[in-house]
């Protein structure tokens, strides 16, 4: 909801926005348009072929930057934010299902409505999964590591850089192969803690050297993904893009210390924005719209050069974000007074 994030400073909700946005070039980039193989490169590389996995390399920050930004502001346990965010999940889950059947692109079954009910145990949607246990975890998170000493604090990023980047990503054990999980997330989470308590001032011109070590961290990292794919062989599906890959979690830093270096104050219509950037990732990746939505793209991109393709995709990811926002503020019109109804009943038994 608005209130939720009015006394924000929106700096850190304009890098909100920004994450959301990477998080549909990431999708229509690397999950809808065919990506670039090793006997594409092998062939020739061409500047489109360049041109996407540059894009995805800059983009690969979203989900780590949301979650720093979580760190940051801290998350403070409050049972009526649990059901809100449960109310939108549950919303757009069920009334998606039922507008599919209504046209008749899926056949009403009495099982798959049951389970759209679910919207967080059976939801399909990984984020909303691990940010639910995050969101559960993080009042002892906070417990645990907002009274350290900076030395303590260094250990335990040290102790969650080893389990997630060394024993993660580098040898693939299952906590967190790829970081798609709870994992990564906790590992952000404390990162973000860190720079609220520790990290900003404790570096001279960290607005200037945070932009240009993401730019440098980023064309790094593409340099990479590149030799990996001509070279690599099958190593690079299981090295590259991954939320853990050390220069990515880097990158992630310095484009969060970017954004919270920014002097923008508080613009109304950012943290309005800021406010639905959630119903984004919900509604475009729910698993009837976004095949369909992935299919549609790939019959529009035939026969377009790389830079009208550039330019299409563009504009579509612009309209997608622009459309879910818009749906979500007519979805608040309808579930606020429920959610305030809920707040007020929770408080008056107790449990808030």
């Amino acid at each position: 909801m608005v209130r939720k994030y009015k006394n924000r400073d929106s700096n850190l909700e304009l890098l909100r926005i920004f994450s959301m946005l990477f998080v549909l070039v990431l999708h229509f980039n690397g999950l809808a348009l065919p990506f670039p193989t090793h006997e594409d490169l092998c062939q020739g590389i061409s500047f489109s072929e360049i041109s996407q996995m540059a894009i995805e390399s800059f983009a690969l920050v979203a989900v780590n930057c949301f979650i720093l930004i979580s760190g940051y502001f801290g998350i403070k346990f409050k049972l009526h934010n649990l059901v809100s965010l449960f109310i939108q999940c549950f919303f757009y889950s069920v009334i998606i299902y039922l507008i599919f059947c209504f046209m008749g692109w899926e056949s009403f079954r009495l099982k798959d409505l049951f389970y759209s009910f679910l919207a967080f145990s059976n939801s399909p949607l990984w984020f909303i999964r691990a940010y639910v246990g995050l969101y559960l975890f993080a009042p002892l998170l906070n417990r645990a590591v907002d009274g350290l000493s900076h030395k303590e604090y260094i250990r335990v990023l040290i102790i969650f850089a080893i389990i997630n980047i060394y024993f993660g990503w580098l040898w693939k054990w299952d906590i967190n192969q790829f970081g798609y999980g709870i994992s990564q997330m906790l590992y952000m989470y404390v990162i973000g803690r860190y720079l609220k308590h520790y990290g900003i001032e404790r570096i001279k011109n960290v607005h200037i050297k945070s932009f240009w070590g993401y730019i440098f961290g980023s064309l790094l990292f593409l340099i990479w993904s590149i030799l990996l794919l001509l070279y690599g062989g099958n190593y690079f599906d299981k090295y590259v893009y991954d939320y853990n890959h050390p220069i990515v979690v880097i990158s992630s830093i310095c484009l969060f210390l970017w954004f919270a270096t920014m002097k923008i104050g508080k613009e109304w219509w950012i943290n309005w924005i800021a406010s639905s950037v959630l119903s984004v990732y919900i509604i475009h990746m729910n698993p009837y719209v976004w095949p369909e939505l992935r299919g549609w793209i790939l019959q529009s991109v035939e026969n377009k050069g790389a830079f009208e393709l550039f330019i299409w995709v563009s504009i579509v990811i612009l309209a997608v974000f622009i459309a879910c926002i818009a749906i979500d503020k007519l979805r608040m019109l309808l579930t606020n007074p429920v959610e305030c109804k809920i707040e007020r009943l929770l408080k008056k038994v107790g449990l808030e």
